[in-house]
């Protein structure tokens, strides 16, 4: 019950912003859903960690998270963990300028959110395939601007 009170505080301190303490309760959650065995809680869990991770700015720690989530919640069929661990693969590009990359990737999940009748993930990558071209764009023409790596 703890496990799931954890996750559900991680995605109630996403809405409200707070990285820092989002990512601690996510890394609790995985420790106790790897603990029960409740996999289909550990696919959840991991996604927050890894988005928590990501915008706390520790991306090697959401890279690390990445293979074992977008395995776990493809067995599964948790198509919401499967659509976060991608989404913020698109993030990864759009930080890398990876423009050719965001572009396929981002057309392949667009299509598989859409073939699910997913529209919150279709809108989700949508604005992210949006964003990725106006900030590498922007960057391009504006040699001030840097990428944070």
């Amino acid at each position: 019950m703890e496990a799931r009170t954890l996750v559900q505080s991680a995605f109630r301190y996403w809405i409200y912003v707070r990285v820092a303490p989002g990512a601690v309760d996510a890394e609790r959650a995985v420790e106790l859903m790897r603990l029960a065995g409740d996999l289909w809680g550990l696919a959840d869990a991991l996604m927050w960690a890894q988005i928590h991770s990501f915008f706390g700015g520790r991306r090697k720690d959401a890279e690390s998270l990445h293979d074992e989530l977008e395995s776990l919640s493809n067995q599964l069929g948790h198509v919401f963990a499967a659509w976060g661990s991608g989404s913020n693969q698109l993030y990864h590009k759009i930080l890398d300028g990876d423009l050719t990359g965001l572009a396929s990737f981002g057309r392949e999940t667009l299509d598989w959110t859409r073939a699910l009748g997913f529209p919150l993930g279709a809108g989700q990558t949508l604005g992210l395939l949006s964003l990725g071209e106006l900030w590498v764009v922007a960057v391009t023409r504006h040699s001030s601007w840097r990428i944070n790596r």
